[in-house]
């Protein structure tokens, strides 16, 4: 189940160049990028208040799309991880 859900959330390939994002189907190359951007926000409010702050920071799928530069949820750059 937790297998599932880390796939919804972060793509699963479907074929040689598609993958499967929350139940679309994309190019591959729309959501794989060699750099990984986060929004420093979300990744603050997930540690924060945590004995074991950096088992709590996660990626979000949203911020792997091409074209998506900005954090819906804070309106700020996404930034390189």
């Amino acid at each position: 189940m937790q297998l599932a859900e880390l796939l919804f959330w972060t793509g699963e390939r479907i074929g040689d160049v598609r993958m499967r994002f929350r139940e679309e189907v994309f190019v591959s190359r729309a959501l794989r990028n060699p750099i990984i951007r986060g929004c420093p926000h979300c990744m603050l409010e997930h540690a924060a208040d945590q004995p074991h702050p950096l088992r709590h920071v996660a990626l979000r799928g949203d911020w792997l799309c091409r074209g998506v530069d900005i954090c819906h949820q804070h309106l700020h750059p996404l930034v390189p991880l």
